[in-house]
C-alpha cells in the first residue's frame, strides 16, 4: 500500500473474542494533485481506499476500521463543558441550550476545529450560530402562537398577521448579514475574539 501513500505508523499484535488479530494504526498523505482537500473529504477517501485494499484480509468478526477517537472521548468533551466549577447553574443551562456561547468559546467547537481542521470547525460554528438565531425568532414565534395569528381577510385582524411575516424577513436578512462575517461565526462557537490565521 505504500503506492497510495498509506503509511503504518504502529503495529500491535493482539485478540479479539480469543481470535488473534494485528491492530495498524495507519496514515495517509494527501492527495497533492488536489486543490482543495477537507479533511472530511481526505478521511472518505482514505476509508474508501482500505475498505477496497483489505477486503480479501479482513475479520469476517467484530470492527475492522474505526477513527482513533470514540463515543466515550466525544461524551467526555460535550460533558467538560457543562461541568466548569467556576461557572453558575444558571449559565451552565444557557451553554447547554445553546442560547449564549461560554465566554471562552465552546470546548466542543474547538476541539472539532483542532482535529478536523478549520472548514469543519466553521460549518459546526456556522450551525452554532444558527440555533442561537432560531432562539431569537422562537421568543416571538411562540407569542404569535399562543394568540392565535394566522392569515385572515384584508381588516385590520391580519395586521398580526403581516407583522409576524415582516419579522420572520427581517430575522432572515439579519442572519445572513451575522453570518456573512467569518470572525462572528467562528466567534459564536470557539470564542475566538481575532482573525485566526
Amino acid at each position: 500500500m505504500e503506492t497510495e501513500r498509506i503509511h503504518v505508523e504502529v503495529a500491535a499484535h493482539t485478540t479479539y473474542l480469543n481470535q488473534d488479530r494485528t491492530l495498524w494504526i495507519l496514515d495517509r498523505d494527501p492527495d497533492e494533485k488536489q486543490e482543495i482537500v477537507t479533511p472530511a473529504v481526505h478521511l472518505s477517501e482514505f476509508v474508501n481506499l482500505l475498505s477496497e485494499k483489505m477486503q480479501d484480509f479482513r475479520a469476517q468478526v467484530g470492527p475492522w476500521i474505526w477513527p482513533l477517537h470514540d463515543s466515550d472521548v466525544a461524551s467526555a468533551i460535550v460533558l467538560s463543558e457543562v461541568t466548569d466549577n467556576h461557572a453558575a447553574m444558571w449559565r451552565k443551562i444557557l451553554w447547554g441550550l445553546r442560547l449564549i456561547p461560554p465566554p471562552t468559546g465552546g470546548v466542543v467547537e474547538r476541539c472539532i476545529m483542532e482535529h478536523y481542521g478549520r472548514e469543519v470547525g466553521y460549518v459546526f460554528n456556522w450551525a452554532n450560530l444558527f440555533t442561537r438565531a432560531l432562539w431569537v425568532l422562537a421568543v416571538p414565534m411562540l407569542i404569535f402562537g399562543i394568540l392565535g395569528v394566522g392569515p385572515g381577510d384584508q381588516s385590520s385582524e391580519s395586521i398580526p398577521w403581516y407583522c409576524m411575516q415582516v419579522m420572520t424577513l427581517a430575522w432572515g436578512l439579519a442572519v445572513v448579514a451575522f453570518s456573512s462575517s467569518r470572525q462572528a461565526v467562528l466567534r459564536s462557537g470557539t470564542g475566538l475574539r481575532r482573525h485566526m490565521k
